[in-house]
């Protein structure tokens, strides 16, 4: 995540889906999992990599209106940038 590209949007493989005929299951973006996921798994938790944090919601907005980041959302985005890397550097 940065100011330029807040986007984590990437590609996950659903773990609750029957591997298909090549024997991989479906994978979805995770932008889109969560809807795969209420329609198809509505039964199960949501898994963590289907959700979006509001911080992201409100940044990939603003860069994708083409208005750039206010100081205070690029330093809301450096602190939970930091975070997530000491919570990594933990686990």
């Amino acid at each position: 995540m940065s100011a330029t590209a807040p986007c984590t949007n990437h590609l996950v493989e659903c773990e609750l889906c029957a591997p298909e005929q090549n024997q991989q299951r479906p994978v979805f973006w995770s932008y889109n999992l969560s809807a795969h996921h209420a329609c198809e798994h509505g039964s199960h938790a949501t898994p963590p990599e289907a959700l979006v944090g509001a911080l992201e919601r409100e940044l990939v907005k603003k860069v994708g209106s083409g208005k750039g980041l206010t100081k205070d959302q690029k330093n809301r985005l450096k602190d939970y940038v930091s975070a997530a890397k000491a919570a990594a550097t933990l686990a």
